[in-house]
């Protein structure tokens, strides 16, 4: 049975698209009184068939609604929860938690679940229950719902990093966001783990990036030196705007520990020139959003660091003033040179 709506109105277009001048010259509203509601059915319905009575849920119990939440319809299942979330009745709450416990039905656990939330009724044993429940959805959503009480409950946070190499990549995406939401020595290194995995990604090197907020240099740490991750380009470009974030802040004292970090590199060569010239082009790019240049950064560094950076930035001019160079990489060189300052370029960009 499938319900065909049919609005009528004299003018459809919307008032915000229309001038005022020409919206004075009509009535919005003509029509309001038409229209049709067409229902199209079979002309044999199968044996046995019964017309489903008309809704009325606004008037069933408690219990009742939440007995509707295993319904295969839709429209049953959100109603149901909408008024349970309405009526804030604690007597929900003994039922929802035995849906939850019992249902084979994942969608209907899912609305146990969030209904307990609605009625703050959710338990830090709920949620643990949930996070290793056997559907990935009812995972997924459990892992969000305990971001409130991370910070104050150890089992969860166990709970929820050891979803970090879950079978599901929606559940190991929905882990990258919430460790975004909890301080713990374990975040970065767990962060680093699920972007091994997902350098690729469309997705996923974003949420790690949003839950980096204060861990960024720990995370550098347990990837910079990953030969598999700095080979790849989306390793590569994660390292580049962590470089970037870093310099952005104007923390003179983090920017000095990401140098350290970079000329530490117990890669080999050409990895770790390629590490380092993706790191001083984060670097430079978020030293000049601060109004600052890549050699005053290094103003009190030790030699060795001034070195590199005196060493990237000529190569950039000796590539732009090469005329049988590549122009895609002269190009490259170019934008470098916006990073250094003006007295060590000027000759190159006057010529």
């Amino acid at each position: 049975m499938l319900h065909v709506l049919n609005m009528y109105r004299e003018t459809i277009e919307h008032p915000w698209s229309m001038p005022d001048d020409l919206k004075a010259q009509v009535d919005l509203t003509s029509g309001r009184d038409r229209g049709r509601i067409y229902r199209l059915v079979p002309s044999d319905f199968a044996p046995g068939f019964e017309i489903p009575p008309a809704p009325r849920l606004g008037s069933a119990t408690t219990e009742q609604l939440v007995v509707e939440l295993s319904n295969p319809n839709s429209w049953w299942r959100d109603t149901a929860h909408r008024l349970i979330f309405e009526r804030q009745d604690a007597a929900a709450v003994p039922p929802l938690r035995l849906l939850l416990a019992t249902e084979t039905d994942a969608i209907a656990r899912l609305h146990a679940l969030w209904s307990l939330h609605g009625l703050a009724e959710l338990t830090v044993d709920d949620l643990n229950a949930a996070i290793n429940d056997g559907d990935a959805r009812i995972r997924k959503h459990a892992i969000r719902l305990a971001e409130l009480r991370l910070q104050n409950n150890s089992s969860l946070v166990n709970a929820v990093l050891q979803r970090a190499s879950d079978d599901s990549v929606r559940v190991r995406f929905q882990v990258a966001l919430t460790l975004g939401e909890l301080s713990d020595d374990r975040v970065a290194a767990t962060l680093a783990n699920i972007a091994k995995h997902h350098r690729d990604d469309a997705w996923i090197p974003l949420a790690v990036l949003s839950s980096l907020a204060g861990s960024e240099l720990s995370f550098l740490k347990h990837v910079v030196d990953d030969a598999d991750f700095v080979r790849n380009s989306g390793g590569l470009q994660m390292i580049e705007k962590i470089a970037f974030v870093v310099a952005a802040r104007k923390q003179h004292q983090q920017i000095g520990e990401l140098y350290r970090i970079i000329m530490s590199l117990s890669l080999s060569e050409p990895d770790r020139g390629t590490v380092r010239q993706h790191v001083l082009a984060g670097l430079g790019a978020g030293l000049k959003r601060s109004g600052r240049s890549l050699e005053s950064s290094v103003a009190d560094a030790d030699s060795a660091t001034r070195n590199l950076v005196g060493d990237f930035v000529q190569h950039a001019v000796t590539r732009i003033a090469d005329p049988a160079a590549d122009v895609d990489d002269r190009l490259e060189a170019l934008k470098h040179l916006q990073w250094a300052e003006f007295s060590t370029v000027s000759t190159v960009c006057t010529t």
